[in-house]
């Protein structure tokens, strides 16, 4: 992945209205090396959409099966 389509990825999943669009940018960055696509999915569990935590939170587990226990 180039940093641009991460970056593009990124901003798909925290900033765009539709809940539809976040959770399949949040799946989409999932299928990415873990190193560049971590720490979006981290932050997407802090979302204030509530479709996007919890997209994001089963993404996590699916890694890390004890982070399931914080969502």
């Amino acid at each position: 992945p180039t940093p641009a389509s991460l970056k593009a990825l990124q901003h798909l999943a925290q900033d765009d209205r539709s809940t539809v669009v976040q959770s399949a940018a949040l799946h989409s960055l999932a299928t990415q090396p873990l190193d560049k696509s971590m720490p979006i999915l981290l932050d997407a569990m802090e979302s204030s959409s509530a479709r996007a935590r919890e997209t994001a939170s089963r993404l996590v587990a699916k890694v890390i099966p004890e982070a399931g226990e914080f969502s």
